[in-house]
């Protein structure tokens, strides 16, 4: 018998169940992704709760680990340390996470199931998301070479305004005037602290400000990426 289980981050998958209770539940295809609507029964609660709680982890993690990095990028390009290759600290960040990912697959992740990818599927759609990826970390190396990291996340923080920007343009969603006049304090904001910067350089003010036009593309484009 085959039961609807959810494990890892919020990670949906089917897998061959034990004798005993069953939930009823559904499965849908959309492109390459698979989600489970689960027909809610006993021990609903406690997953959710558990979910819940793995949820706030990963966000802490997170937190910590990106904030990490970025200090010590930061600590790599300044002079006393006289490390000035963007392109090959990306080269380590990307090679570092494919093998922190394989291993974490190998021997934390297990129960995830591995969805099938096929090679047109990859070049037409995981190619581009990566190729997103990729540039989003080669900019933002490249900006903190120049100027610190409180000027490069405050370039950052216009983020929302081009994501909001591009999901207009790209895919026509509309937003309530509350959410539009909303981004109006984040670009005045960014705005008086460029022109009041006194680490400004051009170079890292670009940089920054194309890695948030990447990083948008990215966040437009991932759901449907992905």
């Amino acid at each position: 018998m085959l039961r609807w289980i959810r494990v890892g981050f919020g990670k949906d998958i089917l897998r061959k169940g034990e004798d005993e209770e069953e939930g009823d539940g559904r499965l849908e295809r959309k492109g390459s992704r698979l989600r489970i609507t689960r027909v809610p029964g006993a021990g609903d609660e406690d997953v959710a709760r558990n979910l819940w709680g793995r949820q706030v982890l990963a966000i802490v993690l997170w937190y910590i680990t990106n904030g990490s990095t970025v200090m010590l990028n930061r600590y790599l390009f300044m002079t006393d340390v006289g490390f000035t290759f963007p392109m090959t600290l990306t080269l380590m960040h990307l090679v570092s996470g494919y093998a922190l990912s394989t291993v974490a697959l190998k021997y934390f992740l297990r129960d995830l199931d591995p969805i099938p990818l096929n090679k047109a599927q990859y070049t037409s759609d995981k190619l581009k998301f990566a190729t997103l990826f990729v540039g989003n970390i080669i900019l933002g190396n490249v900006a903190l070479k120049f100027i610190p990291v409180s000027f490069m996340q405050t370039i950052k923080s216009m983020t929302p305004f081009f994501t909001t920007l591009f999901q207009y343009l790209i895919t026509g969603t509309r937003y309530t005037n509350q959410t539009l006049l909303s981004l109006f304090p984040v670009v005045g904001g960014v705005i008086l602290a460029t022109l009041k910067e006194q680490s400004f350089n051009m170079v890292g003010f670009l940089a920054a400000m194309a890695g948030c036009l990447v990083q948008a593309t990215q966040i437009v484009y991932a759901p449907k990426l992905l």
